[in-house]
């Protein structure tokens, strides 16, 4: 593809990302507040402004802080342990989603993302918002709907039954 191709599907995408969130649709989970900070954070990824679209990391890495208590607020750990089960069953592969959450979750604390203090890693090109933003919400969006794979996994089970 040429340059030119590309730049039109990237503004395409955006675009339709765009009138997704703004409608509401983009982002259904069970939780409203999560709902919120995921559409905050794309809402502000999209401006213009460079230091606008940095912000949208600290309402993504905010989410995910969200979202890893969501199965048993009381729990943090168990929560997160509930949440990779639920989107993946390989062994194998939780041990990844694992080291994943770990990562993610170390750069939230010691960059300039959700935290200021003065021996924090400055977040220093657009190129670096996009890495961590595109990282972080497939992230979210993986662990996300593997909520959800049980029922139709379930469904699964029950039409292959009836063949």
């Amino acid at each position: 593809m040429n340059s030119k191709t590309d730049q039109t599907n990237e503004k395409n995408t955006k675009d339709d990302d765009r009138l997704l969130i703004e409608k509401g649709i983009l982002f259904q989970t069970s939780d409203s507040h999560l709902n919120s900070l995921l559409e905050d954070a794309c809402q502000e990824f999209y401006n213009k402004d460079p230091k606008v679209r940095k912000e949208a990391l600290k309402y993504l890495w905010d989410a995910f802080e969200r979202l890893k208590t969501i199965e048993c607020p009381a729990d943090k750990k168990k929560s997160m342990s509930i949440l990779i089960g639920k989107a993946a069953r390989e062994p194998e592969f939780q041990k990844r989603l694992n080291n994943e959450m770990a990562e993610l979750t170390d750069i939230g604390n010691n960059f300039l993302i959700r935290h200021h203090e003065i021996n924090k890693t400055p977040i220093e090109s657009s190129l670096q918002v996009d890495y961590l933003y595109y990282r972080m919400l497939a992230f979210i969006i993986f662990l996300e709907s593997g909520r959800h794979l049980n029922v139709s996994e379930r469904l699964e089970a029950i039409l292959k039954d009836k063949e």
